[in-house]
């Protein structure tokens, strides 16, 4: 058998199968409706058969089990209301005390800094007093304990400290056999850490080991022989 009937033969095959299953399918349909019909239709003669006060007292029953579904749909629909009021409400209240927090904290750092800027602003007005530069230092101190009580961290590492690459930022390299390789030598900026957390890292400069320079190779002096050798010829 050649291809091209082997393949007719199987859409045939499979054309029938379709049709065999389609009529399959519809006469399951058909039984199940057949069924429910059927009990539609007892259920229909059970109640005529049934007394007419039965009858009375089932419908009764019935419209009662109704109007308690009801209430509960109305009851459970005012608690859901009322739980979508309550979260509404607390929503806000967390919105209006993260505002009120926001503002106080604001208002807390402001007040750390009122009393060296005013400092400040005095010491400006005498900056060719030679007591000027003692002002200035008093409220460089002023400033520093302002940040501190806004619980700002100064990173200042010692003098050959090691160097920590979680605080500390190269900003130099620097040779030197005084202190160990690697390790702090000066800070050319201090950084700064609030609540543990680096905002900005210490720029320092890092001592390293000094480069070994190579000596040239000097040349050697000739002898004064070699030079009145070297002019007689």
């Amino acid at each position: 058998m050649d291809k091209k009937n082997e393949k007719k033969l199987n859409k045939e095959e499979n054309k029938t199968n379709e049709k065999e299953q389609k009529a399959e399918n519809e006469e399951i349909e058909k039984e199940v409706e057949g069924k429910n019909e059927k009990k539609e239709e007892e259920s229909v003669e059970l109640y005529e058969n049934l007394p007419k006060e039965e009858l009375i007292e089932i419908i009764e029953r019935i419209e009662s089990e109704l109007e308690e579904t009801k209430k509960e749909k109305e009851k459970y629909k005012e608690v859901a209301i009322n739980i979508k009021d309550k979260f509404d409400h607390f929503q806000r209240l967390v919105e209006k005390e993260k505002k009120e927090l926001k503002k106080s904290t604001k208002e807390k750092v402001i007040r750390n800094f009122l009393n060296p800027f005013e400092q400040l602003t005095i010491s400006l007005k005498y900056e060719d007093d030679p007591q000027f530069a003692k002002a200035i230092k008093m409220v460089y101190k002023e400033m520093k304990s302002a940040f501190e009580k806004s619980d700002l961290e100064f990173i200042f590492p010692e003098k050959g400290t090691a160097f920590d690459p979680f605080e500390h930022d190269v900003a130099d390299k620097i040779e030197t056999e005084e202190i160990t390789e690697y390790h702090v030598h000066s800070v050319h900026k201090p950084g700064y850490k609030m609540d543990g957390k680096v905002i900005e890292p210490a720029k320092v400069n890092v001592a390293v080991k000094p480069k070994k320079v190579k000596e040239k190779p000097q040349k050697e002096e000739k002898s004064e022989e070699e030079n009145k050798k070297e002019g007689d010829e």
